[in-house]
């Protein structure tokens, strides 16, 4: 038997473009927060939506006790803007999805922000792209490819993502003890930012994946392979 919920709420901005050292500050404390309310190792994320708070032009998503996102809404400079923000929470046969939608009455609008997640998180293109082929990608260290558009935490099992449509990007901003930090950019009439909790374990069908109880395989996956020796430098 299927069964889907969908909560919703929306509301009506108006703002004048540009920005200033706001969103360099909410970063710092939102990160800050991050990692305070680190997600414990070898524990399974928890089977339930993030929190998601919309105020004035911050956009935020805290999940399993920690700031995933930080972003912040901007129109053209010298202009003002009016657009409407709406949440959505999906459930369907176990699998959870949320929406941030964005939709601009006059011009483009520019989402900014910062992704932070675990150890293994990393960029990555999260759907099959609608108007170009689909092609398997291979990256040696952290992708920098501008065809990415979100961000999968592999330890926390959580993507967050743009969807087609807008120009979007995510590229690798930081690093630090346990934790990495994204920046990620769209701008478009119309932004839907997408959060998937159990990304595999759900929306993939891996019902038995807890990659939190065990780290991925650091050596070679052979017992011998000479490009091994010389790791990226072949």
């Amino acid at each position: 038997m299927r069964r889907r919920t969908t909560r919703r709420g929306g509301r009506l901005l108006r703002l004048r473009g540009g920005c200033g050292p706001a969103l360099a500050v909410l970063a710092a404390g939102f990160l800050a927060f991050s990692c305070s309310h680190a997600h414990k190792p070898g524990a399974a994320a928890p089977d339930e939506p993030a929190k998601i708070s919309v105020k004035g032009r911050e956009v935020q998503l805290i999940y399993d006790g920690r700031g995933i996102f930080s972003g912040r809404l901007e129109g053209p400079p010298g202009e003002d803007t009016s657009f409407g923000v709406q949440t959505d929470t999906f459930r369907d046969e176990g699998k959870i999805t949320q929406v941030v939608l964005v939709s601009s009455r006059r011009g483009a609008v520019k989402l900014r922000g910062e992704v932070i997640g675990g150890p293994e998180a990393f960029p990555c293109e999260a759907d099959r792209p609608t108007k170009a082929s689909a092609i398997v990608r291979h990256a040696s260290g952290l992708s920098r490819s501008l065809c990415n558009r979100g961000v999968y935490d592999r330890t926390s099992d959580w993507l967050i993502s743009v969807d087609a449509g807008p120009r979007a990007s995510t590229l690798p901003a930081g690093e630090s003890a346990g934790t990495r930090t994204f920046s990620l950019e769209a701008q478009g009439k119309e932004i839907v930012l997408r959060f998937r909790p159990r990304y595999y374990r759900e929306h993939r069908g891996l019902r038995f994946f807890e990659p939190a109880s065990y780290s991925v395989w650091r050596g070679s996956v052979a017992g011998w392979t000479s490009w091994f020796a010389f790791l990226d430098k072949v």
